[in-house]
């Protein structure tokens, strides 16, 4: 500690030096006030010294005020600096370096005093306690009443970085150690127009310095009807816009959701009314309460809401359930739905949420009959707060369920376990009950603060804090997952085995070999099918259920519409749901466009994933191609599914730096054994037998299945004993026309599977494709690989896949009928050429590995340049605030 200053006051031996820096612009009379309150703690030997810092200030009252308290309290106890005019933090900053330069030394704290305020009675004795109290602190914010106009303004009771970003805790009258300074930190002079204090104390955060409550009044504020800090408020988006983008350490989404999680849960969940809870805000890191604490944390912040925090949102749910669904991933993405809803909707105070079974698909609909008996019942703040403040709640489980929203989960019947019936809802109005019964319900009536909250926020509001990442979005409750390098996003508008799905299943599958952590976002309301094994490919599975978000009635694009979904409070929860992943790779869900940019300016890495240009009636092309050159600006890569779909975007303007082909293989893996197994087992192509030809997909118009139903017809007419005809797919709902098939031809309907897939393949010679448009087709892939021929229309990028007379045929559209049908006889005539093209087709074959590998080294240099750049991951459980 600094020895005593030999300068005027009593003399307080050994207690800490205090400078006192006092601005003045345009106070002439109200600086009196201000420099008297601190002549009376230099006088009682609290501070050792006044810097005033005359601002330019052109009012001589101003000039005579200063020179007359510089002669009575003398030139080495209080010292005016004069400057021309350069504003509120350069003369700060003047007043700072002048305390640092001390002839005695520089002081041990300082504290910035407006002109227009004064120090408030016994300032100076908290000084000193704080200062030898509290060596942790590196400053001290203290509440303050008002004078002039009344009122008061009540501080942090607790520090919070968090709480920090919502409003300003830290007036710059505070007691800042000089150690602060030390650092280089100076108020930003470029702040002309408020906030420059709130910018220096969340600066001083950054460098992991911390501020303290000072717990009692150590100024008094003059409150004015208008003011520097009243016209700050008036600015206050464009300023806090300002702040997020000098702090983007505070504003990066994993710290934020990481912060909210260690100190302010959001979501407790429970079984039983009277039972444990788990915490937390991400459903894999959760923390144990026992019986009894979740009340009594919500009384605690119903009673005392700034100094107490309580999880806004209490789901009740069975235990084995809750496991089951963070086990496989879904938690997040649910919790994402029901506080979005809570937050959306104002009269929603509570939502039950039913589950119907299925064997292999997954789904959330705001609907449906299964809610009628709720396996999940979600309570908001307002329900909560009523029944333990007012005592009223839901007579019975079936009150409760009328007045809530309803939605449906559709899950897998291995996941959706759990007894049937009402228990979550009759749990959930237990709970109600219980705290309309409570003997802490008597302390709601009496209040805790007096003092208004002024910088103070209620601890409910920190659910806001991650939320403005998103533009005011609910984020997704996810921290990370451990160990991964990136977290990956891929967005889809379906997910039902199509092309563009499985060839999303092969990129997450060979990213996750490379230690990356995947995710599928389903937009649009559509259910997704998943077998275990591919869902166990994503760490979570999440849905936006809007309709609208899929459809297609919106403003067209070079004859492309977009969906008509996008209003801003719609964007900005899109935004929240993807603001945690790193990279996003959007396949063809067109909403996700809208949100690109936002995304993108914010960290996360966009890219779009395109695989076809579909062609009308009329000819002409049409698809999400089109939109991704709408939206081009808003993406750091376009990938395609094949080269000649990367050449005809940079031919319309995509800049060939962002176009990265990720030319397709084989739809799904198949070991080196399996495949040497199919072509060992293939049938000898020179025997005497029928020839085995295969159509295999969509039962569509696109894909040409009037064509195949034709050419089927002409080789059954050409000598039928001679093929073997086989038609393996499903119909498309609302798609074509029922088929009428050649008698014979054997009809599999949907062939789904590996060994299923593979043994069609291997068991056919040639398989046919006439279809309308394409982008690279996986079943010409999924067939070369075992060694069966393909023939196929000249659409789309069929050429990167065959090469023409040797791997397989390439017929142009017109007249492909004819075309099919004679190279299907030459080759029934030629067995030793298709032997030769069946062994040229197998040793054709790539795998992901390969095609994804310029994606692969584009997210390594990715999580390179995060890892550099990035701070250590902030600790859950170990967080400082």
């Amino acid at each position: 500690m600094s020895s005593p200053d030999p300068r005027g006051g009593p003399a307080a031996g050994g207690a800490p030096r205090v400078s006192v820096v006092i601005p003045v612009m345009g106070h002439p009379v109200l600086v009196d006030d201000a420099i008297a309150s601190a002549a009376a703690l230099l006088d009682e030997g609290t501070v050792s010294r006044i810097i005033v810092v005359n601002d330019g200030c052109g009012f001589a009252e101003t000039r005579d005020a200063l020179a007359s308290w510089a002669a009575a309290l003398g030139r080495d106890r209080l010292k005016v600096v004069p400057q021309v005019n350069r504003g509120l933090s350069a003369a700060r900053n003047a007043g700072i370096e002048v305390a640092l330069a001390d002839p005695v030394g520089p002081p041990d704290a300082l504290f910035l005093l407006d002109a227009d305020n004064r120090f408030a009675p016994g300032a100076g004795a908290a000084f000193a306690a704080l200062l030898e109290g509290h060596p942790e602190g590196d400053w001290f914010y203290p509440p303050f009443d008002f004078f002039g106009q009344d009122g008061s303004y009540a501080g942090e009771a607790a520090p919070s970085a968090l709480m920090h970003i919502l409003a300003n805790h830290s007036e710059a009258g505070s007691l800042i150690r000089t150690r602060v300074f030390a650092t280089g930190l100076r108020f930003a002079e470029d702040l002309r127009q408020g906030y420059e204090d709130w910018d220096f104390f969340l600066a001083a955060t950054g460098r992991g310095l911390v501020g303290l409550p000072a717990g009692r009044p150590l100024m008094q504020y003059r409150k004015r009807p208008a003011s520097m800090l009243a016209a700050s408020h008036e600015l206050d988006s464009r300023l806090r816009a300002d702040l997020r983008q000098r702090h983007p350490w505070l504003f990066q989404p994993r710290g934020l959701l990481a912060r909210e999680a260690a100190d302010f849960p959001r979501y407790a969940l429970t079984a039983q009314a009277t039972g444990p809870a788990v915490v937390g805000s991400d459903p894999a890191l959760m923390a144990a309460w026992p019986a009894g604490e979740l009340q009594a944390a919500l009384f605690r912040h119903l009673g005392a809401p700034l100094r107490h925090h309580a999880p806004p949102y209490v789901i009740v749910m069975p235990d084995a359930l809750r496991a089951a669904l963070t086990n496989a991933g879904l938690l997040s993405g649910i919790l994402w739905n029901i506080e979005r809803r809570f937050a959306r909707d104002p009269d929603c105070e509570a939502m039950t949420v039913g589950i119907a079974a299925s064997d292999a698909t997954f789904g959330w609909t705001e609907a449906g009959d299964a809610a009628d008996a709720p396996a999940i019942t979600a309570l908001s703040p307002a329900i909560i707060a009523r029944a333990a403040a007012q005592g009223e709640v839901p007579a019975d489980a079936a009150a409760l369920r009328a007045g809530a929203a309803r939605a449906q989960l559709t899950l897998p019947t291995s996941i959706a376990t759990g007894p049937a019936g009402d228990g979550s809802a009759t749990e959930a109005q237990h709970l109600l009950a219980g705290l309309a019964a409570h003997p802490y319900r008597a302390t709601l009536a009496e209040r805790w603060d007096w003092r208004e909250p002024g910088g103070a926020r209620s601890r409910a509001a920190a659910i806001t804090a991650p939320r403005q990442v998103a533009h005011g979005g609910v984020v997704l409750p996810f921290l990370g997952t451990p160990g991964a390098r990136l977290e990956i996003g891929f967005t889809v508008p379906i997910f039902d085995q199509g092309g563009v799905e499985k060839v999303v299943l092969q990129l997450a599958r060979t990213l996750h070999e490379a230690g990356h952590a995947c995710h599928l976002f389903v937009i649009g309301g559509r259910p997704a099918h998943l077998h275990p094994d591919e869902l166990a490919l994503f760490a979570s599975l999440s849905f936006l259920p809007d309709p609208s978000a899929g459809d297609w009635h919106g403003t067209p694009y070079l004859g492309t519409a977009e969906p008509s979904w996008g209003n801003p409070t719609e964007r900005s929860d899109l935004e929240g749901l993807l603001r945690p992943m790193d990279l996003v790779i959007n396949a063809h869900a067109a909403a996700v466009h809208k949100v690109a940019a936002a995304l993108r300016r914010g960290g996360t890495r966009m890219a779009s994933h395109e695989h076809l240009l579909e062609v009308s009636q009329y000819g002409r092309s049409y698809g999400p191609p089109m939109l991704a050159l709408a939206y081009e600006n808003a993406y750091d890569r376009i990938l395609t599914c094949s080269t000649s779909l990367s050449d005809w975007l940079g031919a319309h303007g995509v800049p060939q730096a962002k176009l990265m082909p990720l030319v397709n293989a084989p739809g799904y893996p198949l070991a080196p054994a399996d495949v040497a197994a199919a072509l060992a087992g293939r049938a000898d192509p020179l025997a005497e037998r029928p020839l085995s030809v295969l159509y295999l997909g969509r039962l569509d118009e696109q894909k040409g299945i009037d064509r195949v139903a034709a050419i089927f017809a002409r080789l059954a007419g050409a000598g039928g004993a001679n093929f073997r005809l086989t038609v393996g797919g499903r119909p498309v709902v609302g798609g074509a026309e029922p088929v009428n098939w050649p008698p014979g031809t054997q009809v599999l309907g949907a062939v789904e599977g590996p060994e299923a897939l593979t043994a069609a393949f291997a068991g056919a010679d040639i398989l046919i494709l006439p279809s309308r448009y394409e982008g690279l087709p996986l079943v010409l892939l999924e067939a070369q690989r075992v060694g069966c021929v393909p023939i196929a229309t000249d659409v789309g990028a069929v050429r990167e896949a065959i090469d023409h007379g040797r791997t397989g045929f390439v017929v142009p559209e017109d007249d492909c009928i004819a075309a099919i049908t004679d190279h299907i006889l030459h080759l029934s005539q030629d067995r030793p050429r298709l032997a030769a093209m069946s062994e040229a087709a197998a040793a054709t074959s790539r795998d992901w590995q390969q095609a994804a590998q310029p994606l692969l080294d584009w997210c390594a240099a990715i999580a390179d340049m995060r890892d550099e750049a990035s701070p250590e991951p902030i600790s859950v459980g170990a967080l400082a605030t």
